[in-house]
């Protein structure tokens, strides 16, 4: 990162300098690869997938079903990029 500081002078040509400070970028946070319908039987593992770039990501998966409001998942795998769960045949 560059770092800046400041020279501050005054009438009579004395100078004090700030202190250094750094910037740095950090990369723009966004979605780089999306998630994809799936087919399964019931009582087998469905799995979908999701590609992120940025610093310090988190994830967490929701599901929704007819006629209900997104909810966050309990499953285990619910806050990685990967997600996945074994089917059932209730909706």
């Amino acid at each position: 990162g560059m770092l800046v500081r400041c020279i501050v002078k005054d009438a009579s040509g004395n100078s004090v300098t700030s202190n250094e400070a750094k910037c740095s970028t950090s990369a723009a946070l966004k979605i780089t690869g999306q998630p994809s319908d799936c087919i399964v039987p019931v009582g087998s593992q469905a799995r979908f997938a999701v590609k992120a770039e940025g610093t310090g990501l988190k994830y967490q998966w929701q599901v929704k079903f007819p006629n209900e409001s997104w909810k966050n998942s309990g499953s285990t795998t619910a806050t990685t990029a990967t997600y996945s769960f074994t089917t059932e045949g209730k909706h």
